[in-house]
């Protein structure tokens, strides 16, 4: 069963509350895509290594509150980094913190813009992301 969440939803006060309520708690995955809101620990604890996040960065560097969008590539140019990329990770408790499951890396290009860069960055994240609940689905199958 696939359920999803429209960003209309994040302005509900009672937004993770509904959430609880709506999704199974046997449910396998769940995939956070360009969702900005930050999930309460309750929520991490109850679905713990079920949520995943794509993040626009080589975490552990640029994540983090405050880090999402072109800020991070912004951040990326002006620390005249060679490689930018994105990172698929479990969700924790933390901000960006939980363990790695993918990442990709590519080389910053000269005199590029940081919407250049992100636009980038997204293009690998929409090839990265698929790949990486691939992964994670054949893992949690049980070979008889």
């Amino acid at each position: 069963m696939i359920f999803r969440f429209r960003k209309e939803s994040f302005r509900q006060v009672f937004f993770f509350e509904e959430f609880e309520k709506i999704v199974p708690i046997d449910t396998n995955l769940i995939v956070l895509a360009g969702f900005l809101p930050i999930i309460p620990k309750w929520i991490c604890e109850k679905w713990e290594r079920k949520i995943i996040n794509i993040h626009p960065s080589l975490l552990p560097k640029y994540g983090g509150k405050g880090m999402y969008g072109v800020k991070v590539q912004e951040a990326v140019l002006r620390n005249h980094e060679k490689y930018a990329g994105c990172t698929v990770h479990y969700v924790d408790s933390e901000i960006d913190t939980g363990e790695i499951i993918a990442q990709k890396k590519i080389l910053v290009m000269e005199n590029e813009s940081a919407w250049e860069l992100g636009g980038r960055v997204f293009n690998e994240e929409i090839i990265l992301l698929p790949l990486a609940i691939k992964h994670i689905r054949e893992a949690m199958k049980v070979i008889p």
